[in-house]
């Protein structure tokens, strides 16, 4: 059901401006920069995912205006943990990823993993 839901969204969007359904007409705006958040998680998913990008950015937020902690090299493989959804409706994905040092914790944004990352949500029961 999330899995639908998640996957929905990006298709109602789609299909609504693909069969002409009206939409607000587009206004000039100054774009407000989004504020970095650090929302809770947990390990409510635990299955594994490959990026699929050269190199792939870990954020310490869920959000491109969040800071950069790590930036993967090669095809790394993730250990999924949960997804949110950020202020403007993008779907990111809260990984665990080993490195030769250490284990990183951060954000990355679902398109850059195969299969789209978790379908797990963060704010779920636990």
């Amino acid at each position: 059901m999330i899995k639908a839901i998640k996957m929905g969204l990006f298709s109602a969007v789609l299909t609504g401006s693909m069969l002409g359904i009206a939409q607000a007409p587009a206004t000039a705006t100054t774009a407000t920069p989004l504020a970095c958040t650090h929302p809770s998680w947990y390990n409510a998913d635990g299955s594994k995912a490959y990026g699929n990008q050269d190199v792939i950015p870990i954020h310490d937020g869920p959000s491109a205006d969040c800071t950069v902690i790590f930036r993967t090299a090669g095809p790394k493989e993730f250990t999924l943990h949960c997804y949110v959804l950020n202020d403007v409706g993008h779907s990111w994905t809260h990984v665990a990823v080993n490195t030769a040092a250490t284990t990183v914790l951060g954000w990355v944004y679902d398109p850059y993993l195969d299969g789209g990352g978790s379908f797990e949500p963060c704010g779920g029961a636990r």
